[in-house]
């Protein structure tokens, strides 16, 4: 799989079982039969507990952890409380089988090629913090461009924590790109979001 230069190599990133693979299951409405032999993309991983869990499982999938903290994990973060979780972690659940797929980046600039993956998943992560309409708006244009036909984004909760102009952005980008024919929504609450991305071919006839 292609990914683009902008990535560290292996520093010890720690793993954590905080949130179990059962809470992402229930967030996601996803099942181990649903991710069995798929390639999953999971934006703003964190420590990695989806990947640790559906590894921990022994479910046929990979999951690729994609978080900006991977670019520059040598370098202290704004937020004290992650560097703290993240030095409590690193000795006890280091995982080295999940290393060569960690990336470090951003969600409005996914450095995968297009049509990587599967499945795109964001649990707690973007739109909900997304400081600008831009951001939510390549957000979503990034998870449809690296998301194969027919595959699907699921974004648990599917709001924004910063302003109701952001959360009204969150709701009406997602009508756009079915307007456009770019989507089919399969759900859309407030707790979760389910879109599949329509093949290109089938958006020409439109």
């Amino acid at each position: 799989m292609e990914k683009k230069e902008i990535f560290q190599n292996w520093l010890e990133i720690p793993t954590t079982h905080s949130r179990s693979i059962d809470k992402y299951f229930d967030d996601l409405n996803l099942t181990s039969k649903r991710i069995e032999g798929k390639t999953i993309l999971d934006i703003g991983a964190g420590v990695m507990q989806f990947a640790k869990g559906v590894s921990d499982s022994g479910i046929d999938a990979k999951v690729y952890s994609l978080d900006p903290f991977y670019s520059s994990p040598e370098k202290k973060s704004v937020h004290k409380k992650d560097d703290e979780l993240l030095e409590k972690f690193v000795q006890s659940h280091n995982n080295p089988d999940l290393k060569d797929k960690i990336i470090g980046g951003y969600a409005d600039k996914i450095p995968f090629c297009d049509s990587a993956f599967d499945m795109v998943i964001s649990e707690y992560s973007m739109p909900l913090y997304a400081r600008s309409v831009k951001e939510i708006d390549d957000f979503f244009d990034e998870s449809l461009r690296v998301v194969k036909d027919n595959g699907e984004v699921r974004i648990c909760p599917f709001w924004n924590l910063r302003s109701n102009e952001f959360r009204e952005r969150v709701k009406s980008k997602l009508k756009e790109m079915e307007k456009n024919g770019l989507i089919r929504i399969l759900k859309n609450e407030d707790n979760l979001a389910i879109f599949q991305k329509i093949p290109k071919l089938s958006v020409d006839k439109i």
